[in-house]
């Protein structure tokens, strides 16, 4: 391990953490029958000297300089402010699902921690699903059994992330309670992995009952919101995603011109004043 450099890591983690730099969204999730708000996923952004730095560049070196821990912490804490503020303002309490690293399951003074913010931020524990990955539970089965057990005494539901990534299988699930698994399936097309349309009328039907907006079919976005163009929904997805112009030209391969110019015009179509509110207006009626 690279000793300096994690010096430097840690630092500029704890400066991020202290300058509210690390920005917290939430993905809603929706019943599939009903398409009714049943809860949804907290994301973090790293707003770094005015890019934001996606989580797939930030996690990974994290995660392998053992500092994930500190960020993860950071995000579960503020959901449970967020979760406190909405019940003092009467607002309706849904789940929120927050990301538990292979650390801090593998960390039995973890649960203290827990418990802490049920008590100082008085929340209701079924308010906050705990995900963790396929790979931390595959790594060690036993104490992401332990784990699991201890959590779900305290009240919290449990979710498992990235089931079919890897190596489990659904017999592995019959030695670990999980309340909510995430399923990996996907058709590709166009270079955009979706769930394909013909998909989610067989979850309907089994009785699987939430799907992420962004894994909604493309076919049932166009349906509802024929206006928008196929490259406009595309930019509209990476500006949620809190990509600048710049990004987005590097990241669909055309001129940053072009990214502005489909930016305006989803603004346009979508009738709000700035990228910001098109955002927001996206991920509330579940566009992206």
């Amino acid at each position: 391990m690279n000793i300096k450099y994690r010096n430097i890591l840690e630092k500029r983690l704890k400066e991020g953490i202290a300058n509210n730099k690390f920005v917290i969204y939430l993905q809603p999730k929706f019943y599939t029958k009903t398409e009714k708000l049943a809860g949804a996923e907290a994301l973090v952004r790293w707003n770094r000297d005015g890019d934001v730095v996606m989580p797939n560049i930030f996690v990974p070196l994290l995660e392998k300089y053992e500092l994930i821990t500190e960020l993860d912490t950071y995000v579960l804490e503020s959901i449970c402010k967020l979760q406190q503020n909405w019940e003092k303002k009467g607002y309706k309490i849904f789940p929120i699902s927050v990301n538990e690293s292979r650390l801090h399951l593998y960390n039995k003074n973890h649960i203290n921690d827990l418990i802490d913010f049920v008590n100082k931020y008085s929340i209701k524990p079924n308010t906050i699903e705990l995900e963790m990955t396929e790979t931390s539970v595959v790594n060690n089965v036993e104490l992401a059994k332990e784990a699991e057990r201890n959590v779900h005494k305290l009240g919290f539901t449990v979710s498992m992330d990235d089931f079919g990534t890897g190596y489990s299988s659904f017999s592995m699930l019959k030695n670990i309670n999980i309340d909510v698994l995430k399923m990996v399936i996907k058709t590709v097309k166009d270079g955009a992995m979706w769930l394909d349309s013909q998909v989610v009328p067989i979850l309907r039907e089994k009785n699987c009952g939430v799907i992420p907006p962004r894994q909604m079919s493309r076919a049932m976005f166009k349906e509802q919101h024929a206006n928008l163009t196929q490259r406009e929904y595309e930019v509209l997805k990476l500006v949620v995603d809190g990509m600048s112009n710049s990004q987005i030209a590097q990241e669909l391969t055309i001129s940053e011109h072009t990214a502005k110019a489909h930016v305006c015009n989803i603004i346009q179509k979508l009738v709000v004043d700035d990228r910001t509110q098109a955002a927001v207006k996206a991920l509330k009626e579940g566009l992206v």
